[in-house]
């Protein structure tokens, strides 16, 4: 069995959130660039969107559609 290290970052910002990672016998880091509904961009959302009984239902830039069902409940 392979002795595998990674290296993680995650960064969650107020706007946006990203991740990035790197294998520590490499010199690359790789920045996720493939979300939901997007592909190239490095970053998504940070929103969540919950039902009424608070279960996450959307996140990323499906939580911010306006005419999602659940968001436009009262």
């Amino acid at each position: 069995m392979s002795d595998i290290r990674v290296i993680l970052s995650i960064d969650f910002g107020t706007r946006y959130s990203s991740f990035s990672y790197a294998l520590v016998a490499d010199n690359e880091i790789i920045t996720n660039d493939i979300w939901p509904e997007f592909l190239g961009i490095p970053r998504t959302n940070t929103a969540l969107l919950y039902d009424p009984d608070f279960n996450v239902v959307a996140w990323g830039s499906k939580a911010l559609i306006r005419d999602s069902p659940i968001s436009s409940t009262k």
